[in-house]
């Protein structure tokens, strides 16, 4: 099944395997959908795996700071790429800003997956508002972590000198970091 998204092949599967060993103690939650690429990922990985929900937030309609326009056209997709695949019944979208869907988040996160807008304040408030929820041992993924330019590099360094994290793995423009 083709779905557009800006993942490579290698970070796709690295979703889904990480969404396959993901501990039944929490959910999954991700931070940017677009079209549903990473969804899917997360989703079939699950299945394979305890099969946890995940909670897939973005508010699809919306400009975020550096001009990238998102439309009811990518909700539209979302929805549709989401039950071809056979997986909404796993799905649970959240049409919200990440930290304005935080402030009523009571559960815990096995896997965190942080795609949003690449912006530093923007990727710095959602780490904060969601990394807490993140249970011990519990998995936060970063797209487009490599680039030092970018938001979600910037805030991987931070949460790597804290000493709370440790570095797991890369792959391709992934980070994946465990909470200590």
């Amino acid at each position: 099944m083709a779905v557009q998204g800006q993942m490579r092949r290698s970070e796709v599967w690295c979703l889904y395997q990480l969404a396959q060993t993901a501990s039944p103690e929490g959910v999954i939650v991700e931070i940017g959908s677009y079209r549903g690429l990473s969804t899917i990922a997360l989703a079939k990985g699950s299945l394979s795996g305890s099969g946890i929900p995940v909670y897939s937030i973005d508010p699809h309609d919306y400009t975020d700071p550096a001009g990238m326009v998102y439309t009811s056209e990518d909700n539209a997709a979302f929805f549709i790429n989401v039950t071809l695949a056979g997986i909404a019944s796993l799905v649970k979208p959240i049409s919200l800003l990440s930290w304005d869907a935080a402030v009523a988040w009571n559960k815990p996160i096995s896997l965190l997956w942080i795609d949003g807008s690449h912006e530093f304040e923007a990727v710095t408030k959602d780490f904060l508002h969601w990394s807490p929820f993140v249970i011990k041992n519990g998995i936060i993924a970063f797209h487009d972590s490599t680039d030092q330019t970018l938001g979600p590099y910037l805030v991987v360094q931070s949460a790597l000198a804290s000493g709370n994290y440790i570095l797991k793995n890369r792959v391709d423009k992934v980070s994946v970091l465990v909470k200590r």
